[in-house]
């Protein structure tokens, strides 16, 4: 599970702030999903990671309220 930037937020990206009052993710149990580069099990879906952490095998890839998260692979 992970949390919005501010920035995403101001963006558009959806989160669960169901023991607050606005989409501003003050609360401190606020959460974000986020897409994987996974495809889905369609052409029109993409996996995605939900704010409770479950995978999605399908979410559509024309939603706009969804975030990404940057993955690196570095060798030592």
């Amino acid at each position: 599970m992970a949390k919005a930037t501010t920035y995403a937020i101001q963006h558009g990206a959806w989160v669960d702030n169901t023991n607050g009052t606005d989409n501003t993710c003050a609360n401190a149990q606020c959460t974000t999903h986020w897409w994987l580069r996974s495809p889905g099990d369609r052409h029109t879906c993409v996996e995605r990671v939900k704010d409770d952490g479950k995978i999605d095998l399908c979410y559509g890839v024309d939603k706009t309220d969804v975030g990404v998260r940057p993955a690196v692979w570095v060798k030592y």
